[in-house]
């Protein structure tokens, strides 16, 4: 296997970054943003694939965990349903080559 660097970058878009993504991508994304999420953690940042996500979701509602890359490419796409607590998984893209996330 091949050791490869990815980097995983956590952010927030504002209406106008998110209109743009899915104009520039063709990506569905919700547009709802009711869940409050706290003490996200995405490590080792970079890593060769396998990372170790942890946050926090106060009130219940539908948790879509989606990773896409740099590109627009979706490359990890997980739903937890109806969630609320404390998450924290490994999650490996390995497969997905070198890249941003």
């Amino acid at each position: 296997m091949d050791i490869v660097d990815m980097k995983a970058q956590v952010i927030d878009m504002n209406t106008d970054e998110l209109e743009k993504t899915i104009k520039d991508t063709g990506l569905e994304m919700p547009r709802i943003d009711n869940l409050r999420i706290e003490a996200v953690k995405v490590f080792p940042n970079p890593s060769v694939g396998m990372f170790t996500l942890n946050f926090e979701l106060p009130e219940r509602g539908i948790t879509l965990i989606r990773a896409y890359s740099d590109n627009g490419q979706l490359v990890l796409n997980r739903n937890l349903g109806e969630y609320q607590g404390s998450f924290s998984e490994n999650l490996d893209i390995a497969g997905a080559g070198p890249g941003i996330y």
